[in-house]
């Protein structure tokens, strides 16, 4: 765990914490811990792998846990719970997907919010704007409903309501 900086210099500096140094083949600089890796010591000549469930960034000298909306993903590094899915715990291995009714935005998401009016729950776990000729009047559903005969929804989507067509005159 020892770089020499300078050429000429009679002594070796020792590697900080967040970095590491072959002994065997004494370089010019220490190499910073990778990600998913760290070094809480000096001298060190490797780094440690984080465990399952927390992360590390470059040069770090301890791993943290996944954070809420965070999931321990395939190489074991934190991921984002994508979008439709949510988590509230930290160095979980899965994220929930919503419940019916309910829909995330975005990935990362610590909840999952209730379906507006005009919008139902789609099998991704998102909320979707009803169609055309279709309406939603209640929150947290997963359906939406046609407009009876005689009604439209102007031709726009995510209505609450369809309004009466109009009869030429």
């Amino acid at each position: 765990g020892y770089a020499q900086p300078e050429p000429g210099l009679t002594f070796c500096l020792p590697c900080l914490p967040g970095r590491y140094g072959n002994d065997e083949d004494i370089r010019d600089s220490c190499f910073a811990c990778p990600t998913g890796w760290f070094s809480a010591a000096t001298n060190q000549t490797q780094c440690t792998k984080c465990p399952r469930g927390r992360k590390a960034g470059v040069g770090s000298t301890s791993c943290s846990s996944c954070l809420p909306g965070e999931f321990v993903g395939r190489r074991d590094t934190c991921e984002k719970c994508p979008s439709g899915y949510f988590s509230q715990d930290t160095e979980i291995s899965s994220c929930q997907k919503c419940d019916t009714g309910r829909g995330t935005v975005q990935n990362g998401s610590t909840f999952c919010s209730i379906c507006a009016k005009g919008k139902k729950s789609a099998p991704e776990g998102v909320c979707q704007e009803c169609e055309v000729d279709t309406y939603q009047a209640f929150e947290q559903q997963s359906t939406c409903l046609a407009c009876d005969q005689a009604r439209y929804t102007r031709n726009t989507t995510g209505n609450a309501k369809c309004d009466i067509i109009p009869v030429d005159e």
